[in-house]
């Protein structure tokens, strides 16, 4: 039947009838536009759209007749919303569609119990019920009475069993159970829905067993995950049966199964339809497990050689069978083995012609990747392997490389090669990889790397990885040759001469992390990084420079464009630099990583200057300097004029920052935690005209913005400026005024000065700015200036005269009801009776009345700052009396939250309790605040 639905749907299909989704998902296709007004028009009496048959006023007329229902699902649908489908007595199908919440794909919502409890075991002509992504927690036993339905979709419900009515479906063909992570039980009588032809429960983890006798369900087309059980529950022998399954099946607890014959009943070699299959057995370590019996069990779940991919994680068996592995299985693409703990040697993979992705992880007793690894008389193993991984293998050493006979090669198309958290590896890899684009490897101490041939007269090692195709290679805690402790063998020839036959010309991104005894990248190597784009190390405790200076440094790194170190304690400089006036004459203009546009340095405690040639980096867009407490000012020569960005925290010897003026394109300044610095600019010309956004904080003993007393600021462009706890900083520099486009500060929308306590003055050109938005921190004297205190009085005005657009009526009345009708629908009889909700409806109108005497829809208020305006106690105590009444309001409303929230939310708090203190506390303050009596329920 499926097959056939699929024929027919690619004939539609080919006929424009569907389309492929704009999202670009390959499984979601969309009905043309013609053929959806079409089938609109067709089926506009038996097809019932909630939203848009409610809009239209129709949907009373038409739900009566309607077969088919769909309507967008809420985040919080209540019994309102469903009061509409109490006619539908004819409906077949009940379909609720989700909306993407905020950018996520998946979203879920909550629904009034009354829908599953009370409304849908009443619509008894049902064939198609979702309540896809509904969080509900229970399910009516009455869903029994719905003989009719086909589909039952219960994604995401927080269901702990189903009703044992659920077995009494006779027609249900599909039931979908996807991350119902709280169920822990099907119906016990679940084979009786013999029509049963798909049964989904991915990610339902809690799960236990499968129902006794599911093997009956012989037209079972998916099985998403079948859990072995012993005694009275499925054994595996149940699968036998089930000969139509296909797409993917996941077998688990296959620890339990004790009788190799019984997996042999299994009958996974008949099973000719299956893509995808998982093997898991327990991961918990028990030595009480018999390997044997691993081994046997295994070897009898041989599957279909059509198979595509597969998955074994948690076998403990020593070796695995000869069919893992055979060529026959010609389909296979896609192997993991994970947690394999008792593993001593692989199969030979290298057979399977079509194998695309190799996954190895937790093999802890491997110490040798052998020859059998490659398969027996191959002279081209892994022809089609393209990502290969090898990852918590805490006892191998050796990986055997592939020399049988001139000509011929192993992984010839690999691309992605990863080793991670192998601690014992110290054997030769593979070299000859001409596909390789990207190598990681991380955590191999032992592991000696060379990243490229050795120069004449080094010592060769074993791993010189020659990758003419490589674009990424990331190594973390690695060893190095010696080659690389001894930086200064080689000369400028030997240089020039791997920069013109590297084999990793076409690396574009090098990171490099924990790698111990590395003082500086050789000259010789960096001259062979032709193509690098970006460069980042990461907690290299003896690098003191990049490199060194006996090679012309314009050769290095000609494509750079991003480069970052960090954690690097020893490093001084980015690169040494000759001492004296004619080296700086012969350095300064030399081009080196002209195309560099971000440059990041964080946490090198001995970082103590910048290269006095970074101004030469014409490219340079972005410049970040964290945690280097030695750096205590930058090159004479400046920064460059392209730079766009420049962020500096916790420098704390920092005494200057480079000559700002000339940073014409400079449009964001933030300076953290330089307790040192005493000024941001000196040049008389103040700060760059473009600056956008100004941050400073923490700067304990800057005085001033400008060091020239009188100097002025002229940023046309500034849109932001903040300044935060700078104890020392006495004023503002005033503004250059500008007739032209409103003045200097046209774009100021931000002004913020807080905790700066010995500010003395802000010039007035500050309040000329026409879009200023938000003000903090004005002192006394700011206040006692006749001149400021009439420009702040003049801008509140603009704020007393602001209008808001839109309707202006006060929201919380509303919500309170809303809020308190869910709490009605969702609370058991008893439990709104001890929360006396039937009685908050008249509260809330008289706390509305009580507190909207003044017809006050919306106030903005504030004191207009003239000096000695200032309120009475008694004034101020009125006002508190006046807030204070809203904290009834408040406690209704956390109080009713509080009831929802227990009804809905999953994390384990009492929300119950919450609500009742609450409530309480209106009960007990409502005589104090309102005057009127009342009690604690």
């Amino acid at each position: 039947m499926e097959d056939l639905g699929c024929d027919y749907f690619r004939e539609l299909s080919s006929r424009s009838f569907f389309q492929p989704s704009s999202r670009g998902e390959v499984s979601r296709f969309v009905m043309h536009d013609l053929i959806n007004d079409l089938a609109q028009f067709v089926a506009r009496r038996i097809c019932f759209r909630m939203e848009e048959k409610l809009e239209n006023n129709e949907g009373h007329t038409i739900i009566t007749k309607a077969r088919h229902s769909s309507y967008v699902r809420g985040y919080q649908d209540g019994i309102q919303k469903f009061e509409i489908f109490q006619k539908a007595k004819n409906l077949r199908s009940f379909l609720p569609f989700g909306l993407r919440d905020r950018g996520t794909n998946q979203s879920t919502s909550y629904l009034t119990s009354h829908v599953p409890l009370q409304l849908l075991p009443r619509l008894r002509r049902l064939r198609v019920l979702s309540l896809r992504r509904y969080r509900i927690c229970e399910l009516s036993s009455s869903i029994g009475y719905l003989k009719h339905v086909r589909f039952l979709d219960l994604t995401c419900a927080l269901i702990a069993t189903l009703p044992e009515s659920v077995s009494t479906l006779y027609n249900l063909q599909t039931l979908i159970l996807i991350d119902c992570r709280n169920l822990s039980k099907l119906p016990t009588n679940m084979s009786n829905p013999i029509n049963l032809r798909h049964l989904d429960v991915t990610g339902a983890d809690s799960l236990q067993e499968m129902p006794p006798k599911i093997g009956k369900l012989t037209s079972l087309l998916t099985l998403s995950n079948f859990i072995v059980r012993q005694g009275n529950g499925s054994t595996i022998n149940e699968l036998g049966s089930l000969i139509q399954l296909r797409g993917t099946l996941c077998i688990s607890g296959l620890e339990k199964v004790e009788n190799a014959m019984d997996a042999r009943r299994a009958n996974l070699k008949d099973k000719q339809h299956l893509d995808v299959l998982l093997m898991k057995w327990s991961n918990i370590s028990d030595n009480s497990r018999n390997t044997s019996v691993d081994s046997e069990v295994l070897d009898m779940l041989r599957p279909h050689e059509k198979l595509k991919e597969l998955t074994i994680n948690g076998y403990h068996g020593p070796t695995f069978p000869t069919w893992v592995g055979n060529s026959l299985f010609s389909n296979m693409v896609n192997l993991k083995f994970q947690n394999c703990d008792k593993c001593i040697s692989l199969p030979p993979l290298g057979q399977l012609p079509s194998l695309t992705k190799l996954y190895i992880q937790g093999t802890k007793a491997l110490q040798n990747v052998g020859l059998e690894f490659y398969g027996s008389g191959n002279s081209n193993p892994f022809p089609a392997l393209e990502f290969l991984t090898f990852e918590d293998m805490a006892e191998w050493k050796d990986w055997s490389p592939f020399e049988v006979e001139e000509g011929s090669r192993a992984f010839s198309r690999l691309s992605e090669l990863s080793i991670k958290r192998c601690p014992k590896l110290l054997g030769k890899l593979p070299n000859n990889l001409p596909c390789l684009k990207k190598l990681d490897i991380e955590d191999c101490p032992l592991l000696v790397v060379a990243w490229v041939p050795s120069p004449t007269g080094l010592i060769e090692v074993r791993n010189t990885l020659q990758f003419e195709s490589l674009i990424s290679l990331s190594l973390k805690d690695v060893s190095i040759p010696n080659s690389f402790h001894n930086p200064e063998v080689g000369n400028e020839a030997a240089a020039t001469e791997n920069a013109r036959y590297s084999p990793l010309s076409s690396l574009t991104s090098l990171r490099v992390k924990n790698i111990q005894g590395l003082t500086c990248l050789p000259s010789w190597f960096v001259q062979g990084l032709t193509g690098l784009q970006e460069l980042s190390l990461y907690g290299c405790p003896e690098l003191t420079s990049l490199w060194k200076n006996e090679v012309r440094i314009h050769h290095h790194l000609p494509a750079l464009r991003r480069l970052v170190i960090e954690g690097c304690p020893k490093l001084i400089s980015l690169f040494e630099e000759d001492e004296d006036e004619e080296g700086l004459q012969q350095h300064e203009e030399l081009p080196y990583m002209m195309l560099l546009e971000y440059l990041e340095i964080k946490n090198c405690e001995k970082m103590e200057k910048l290269p006095r040639g970074l101004h030469n980096l014409r490219s340079l867009q972005e410049l970040i300097i964290y945690a280097c407490p030695c750096l205590i000012s930058f090159p004479k020569t400046g920064l460059p004029s392209t730079l766009r960005t420049l962020s500096i925290k916790s420098c704390d010897t920092l005494r200057s920052l480079p000559e700002l003026m000339m940073l014409n394109s400079l449009e964001e300044l933030k300076v953290w935690s330089c307790p040192s610095l005493t000024y941001l600019s000196s040049s008389r010309t103040g700060l760059p005209r473009n600056l956008k956004k100004m941050y400073i904080e923490g700067c304990e003993k800057l005085e001033t913005v400008l060091a020239e007393e009188g100097m002025k600021m002229n940023c046309t462009s500034l849109e932001s400026f903040e300044i935060y706890q700078c104890e020392s900083l006495k004023s503002l520099p005033d503004v250059t005024q500008n007739n032209v486009d409103g003045g200097c500060l046209k774009d100021l929308s931000n002004l913020k000065v807080s905790y700066c306590e010995n500010v003395e003055s802000i010039p007035q050109g500050w309040f000329t700015a026409t879009n200023l938005r938000e003000l903090q921190t004005l002192s006394t004297s700011d206040l006692l200036d006749p001149d400021i205190s009439a420009l702040i009085a003049a801008k509140m005005k603009e704020f007393r005269d602001l209008d808001m657009p839109g309707p202006k009526k006060v929201l919380l009345w509303d919500r309170l009801r809303k809020w308190l009708n869910t709490a009605k629908s969702m609370c058991p009889s008893e439990e709104a009776e001890a929360f006396r909700l039937d009685a908050l409806d008249e509260e809330i109108s008289t706390l509305e009345k009580t507190l909207s005497q003044d017809n006050q829809l919306i106030g903005f208020c504030h004191n207009d700052l003239q000096y000695g305006n200032q309120p009475s106690d008694a004034e101020i105590e009125k006002l508190i009396q006046d807030v204070e009444k809203y904290a009834l309001a408040s406690h209704l409303l956390w109080g009713l939250w509080g009831i929802i929230s227990e009804h809905v939310n999953e994390i384990d708090f009492d929300y119950m309790e919450y609500a009742r203190q609450r409530l309480q506390q209106y009960w007990l303050r409502k005589p104090e605040l309102l005057g009127s009596s009342g009690s604690s329920p």
